[in-house]
């Protein structure tokens, strides 16, 4: 495919609070292709890595310039 962009990704957010600390990590990939000149749309998978982070999420999506 012409003009995709491939995105990777390793996500982290830990969080100190003395009340519920919680530390999440993924590995992320994704793609975007434009369809028009304004318009592109979106795909990928987030893994977790870590017991506080869900296994698996997909996503698709559509992005238009404003």
């Amino acid at each position: 495919m012409k003009n995709v962009t491939i995105d990777v990704e390793l996500w982290s957010d830990i969080n100190q609070h003395p009340a519920a600390s919680t530390h999440q990590y993924s590995f992320d990939l994704a793609a975007a292709w434009p369809v028009h000149r304004n318009l592109q749309r979106d795909a990928g998978i987030d893994v977790g890595l870590g017991r506080a982070t869900p296994k698996n999420r997909l996503f698709v999506g559509l992005s238009q310039r404003l």
